[in-house]
């Protein structure tokens, strides 16, 4: 079903990010990523070394000066290795009136609905219009409890998850008002797909840093997990309605656009410095860079709390049907990909062609038995500027082409249809009547042809997004998977022909999916991975327990395949389906994240904006921890090297890299009588059954089960008041 079936709700506003940006790497190269460590040994380059000796002294005061650009002989500005959130917690979520005052940004609100295609989507008068939306629940909007956002692999844009536990509109506790409540399952999450950095063309220069990318993430809950109040509001009443039919409900929300040093106490921070308002470019990253290090400094010494300084971006999104055959995180139907760039009019020079970013698309049926195509377009059109102006592509074609190479036009959006004030009220859904179709398109068409959105490039009409030829796609739920030292994982993937399960629409025979592994290039600790490199045979941090997955066409669709672990590290595997009775395609040795815009893209898996894939992240390789841990307390009896031993093998790195918890969580991991007073916070939720949920620590997701078992040794001494005389690893199993 999913939100390009009817009803369907349209909300826009803000969404907020507050990671920890310490672990970038994005100029120096502080963390170590695949073993979840400090970088000692560039650490030990800089003036001073920094080493496990003095870093209690000399880590904080290096990572938070401004400095020049290592390496760089022509320096664009200065800044702290910790970058521009020293301090943040990794929540997230959108803004309303329950968001911490600190979140500037422009509220998230229902702004409308259709219950029928090609409806006004304004829904004047109906009471949900308005009403405020949430990712968790209103009676605790504190960061512990926000949903949190989590890189699989900290070095890279392609895999952040967000964890998050409801989904809710207006106020559940007041039964007079209208209001929407869903609980989300426990271990599902959002994660990021068609990530993509042409999404605003900066055409002012003045969108900074990561401000130029876009996202789209999406949730689902079965009938059981949700409940409606409508109190008069028929789009509530149509949902409820979903629910007494068993349905389920869909969320997909569309990311773009952050703007960075959002908070006014940041802005205004350091008064002996002058405004940041009149300066653009690197000046004004210079000048906020200096003012956010001032005003940490300025906190500290008079022992208040430090800052933090979340990112805030746009947000639009749609709510709608979903069905138990669907993916719950993925967004499905006839999947349009990139395929040539077009040539916006209002984009400027550096940017004379633009790939545009993937689509899906369904046929439907009204209640009065028409035909209409939909399509989701809200990740696929950008912006060229900090207001959000659309990008011109002059008028875009909705096409089928059949077998031939025919293109039978389903219908045209001119500018006015797409720009900024259409995208907002339907979030990018546009729905096309068959009935208008210029060529007479018929659902027979639409079933056997390929779809296509075309453009125009330098003045030829050409396809901006179209189907691959075996209109196949191969997409899981499991996007992001954790595997320990001498552990297995496995992952589930759902296959589709034309946009549906093999059981409404077969193929036309068997399937087939090569599984293949690729790395970030260049490969962690090396920052700024910014494409995947095929793994040479042999190599890699997992293998793969088989090379294909074989998926009859009178079956469902679903297989499964495993892995082993073999080192840390953080390996992508990506689908690649074709038919029995065709030869597989060549993978890419390299897949890259946008194409060249001079030459046209055939397959999705030709760059990672539209790619088949899922992470995996091979935790650090820890399993010898918990035994060295008992030799040492063994050999010593002395709570001091037992504490010493904790905080150098995992506290430290909650310390020095992610502080936030000193600060707003009440731990501080550098005193052992602070670590010892709340273990039993600590102990609850470090558990494995705790993992998906947003309170679980570390929120990076990054202890190793051998780092997690030396913790609650240390635990165990802990509550025995360290009067433990032999220890060993039946400690824990027999307490």
């Amino acid at each position: 079903m999913s939100v390009l079936n009817v009803p369907r709700l349209f909300l826009k506003g803000s969404f907020y990010w507050n990671p920890c940006t310490t672990n970038n790497n994005d100029q120096w190269s502080t963390y170590d990523f695949p073993n979840a460590a400090l970088n000692w040994a560039f650490l030990a380059t800089q003036d001073p070394p920094i080493t496990q000796r003095n870093l209690t002294a000399a880590f904080k005061p290096w990572v938070l000066t401004q400095k020049d650009f290592p390496n760089s002989q022509n320096p664009q500005y200065q800044q702290p290795p910790a970058e521009w959130n020293y301090y943040g917690g990794n929540d997230c979520g959108l803004v309303n009136t329950g968001t911490p005052a600190l979140h500037a940004g422009d509220s998230t609100v229902i702004t409308g609905g259709q219950t029928d295609y090609g409806q006004d989507p304004s829904a004047s008068g109906d009471p949900v219009v308005g009403l405020p939306v949430q990712l968790d629940k209103k009676e605790t909007p504190s960061p512990y409890k926000a949903p949190k956002m989590v890189d699989v692999n900290p070095d890279s844009f392609w895999c952040t998850q967000v964890i998050l536990n409801h989904f809710i509109i207006g106020d559940p506790s007041t039964p007079d008002g209208p209001s929407l409540s869903a609980d989300v399952p426990p271990g599902l999450v959002m994660d990021s797909r068609w990530i993509y950095f042409k999404r605003n063309l900066n055409v002012t220069g003045t969108v900074q840093i990561a401000g130029v990318g876009g996202a789209t993430f999406q949730i689902s809950v079965p009938a059981a997990n949700f409940g409606v109040n409508p109190q008069g509001s028929t789009l509530l009443g149509k949902l409820n309605d979903l629910k007494s039919a068993g349905q389920g409900l869909m969320i997909r929300l569309t990311t773009y656009t952050t703007i960075y040093f959002s908070s006014e106490q940041i802005l205004e921070a350091a008064p002996d410095l002058a405004s940041c308002q009149p300066l653009t470019g690197n000046d004004k990253l210079q000048c906020q860079y200096e003012k956010l290090t001032a005003l940490w400094h300025q906190q500290l010494e008079a022992g208040h709390q430090p800052s933090q300084n979340p990112a805030i971006g746009t947000v639009v999104g749609s709510i709608g049907p979903y069905d138990n055959d669907e993916l719950a995180t993925a967004p499905q139907g006839r999947y349009l990909v990139t395929n040539n760039s077009l040539s916006p009019t209002n984009a400027g020079s550096n940017n004379s062609l633009v790939p545009l970013a993937p689509a899906v698309a369904k046929l439907n049926t009204d209640s009065q038995g028409n035909d209409w195509v939909s399509v989701d377009l809200s990740a696929t059109t950008s912006e060229i500027d900090p207001q959000n102006t659309k990008a011109d592509y002059g008028d875009l074609q909705l096409s089928v082409r059949d077998s031939v190479g025919t293109y039978l036009t389903i219908g045209t959006l001119s500018p006015d249809q797409y720009n900024q004030a259409a995208y907002d009220a339907t979030a990018g859904i546009r729905d096309f009547p068959l009935s208008a179709s210029p060529d007479k398109v018929t659902a027979a068409h639409i079933q056997a042809g390929r779809l296509a959105l075309r453009g125009q490039q330098n003045g030829t009409l050409v396809d901006g997004l179209s189907e691959t030829v075996d209109k196949l796609t191969v997409e899981t739920d499991q996007r992001g998977v954790y595997v320990d030292e001498g552990r297995s994982g496995s992952c589930t993937v759902q296959v589709r022909y034309n946009g549906l399960p093999f059981s409404q629409s077969p193929p036309r025979t068997d399937v087939r999916v090569l599984l293949v592994q690729y790395q970030p290039d260049p490969p962690p600790p090396q920052a700024n991975g910014g494409a995947w490199k095929l793994v040479a045979p042999g190599e890699g941090s997992v293998a793969l327990e088989q090379d294909f997955l074989y998926l009859p066409r009178d079956g469902d669709g679903t297989a499964t395949f495993k892995f082993d672990y073999k080192s840390p590290g953080f390996p992508i595997i990506v689908f690649f389906p074709h038919y029995v009775d065709e030869s597989p395609k060549t993978p890419p040795q390299v897949i890259p994240p946008l194409s060249d815009p001079s030459k046209p893209i055939t397959g999705p898996n030709e760059l990672i904006l539209s790619a088949f894939y899922m992470n995996i992240r091979c935790l650090p390789a820890n399993n010898g921890m918990p035994q060295a841990f008992i030799n040492l307390w063994n050999s010593t009896r002395d709570p001091e090297r037992a504490w010493e031993f904790v905080y150098y093998n995992v506290f430290y790195l909650y310390d020095m890299v992610f502080p936030v918890m000193q600060y707003y969580g009440g731990i501080n991991f550098g005193d052992m009588d602070s670590v010892i007073k709340n273990w039993p916070a600590i102990a609850s939720q470090i558990e494995v059954s705790q993992i998906n949920s947003t309170a679980y620590m570390p929120v990076t997701r990054q202890l190793s089960a051998g780092a997690r078992y030396t913790l609650q040794l240390w635990g165990y001494l802990v509550t025995h008041h360290f009067e433990i005389g032999e220890l060993d690893p039946r400690a824990l199993r027999d307490s």
